[in-house]
């Protein structure tokens, strides 16, 4: 969490950039870890203006999350 945070951090000191985002993963993602996952994503979210989530499942079926947060 503090890696995706501190990425976030750097790319927000960067104000010769235009558009900034940061892509990540989170996988696996089961249901019954989602509720302390939310704690995580909350410390995340702070950071950015917008983010963007979609849920998908791999091949093997193994559940995941792609997050897209606009700077």
């Amino acid at each position: 969490i503090m890696d995706v945070v501190g990425d976030i951090r750097k790319l927000k000191a960067k104000a010769g950039y235009r558009c900034r985002a940061v892509f990540f993963v989170v996988f696996p993602l089961p249901d019954r870890v989602m509720n302390q996952w939310r704690i995580h994503l909350s410390k995340i979210s702070r950071e950015l203006k917008h983010m963007y989530s979609r849920k998908f499942k791999f091949k093997n079926g193994v559940p995941g999350v792609m997050y897209l947060g606009l700077i």
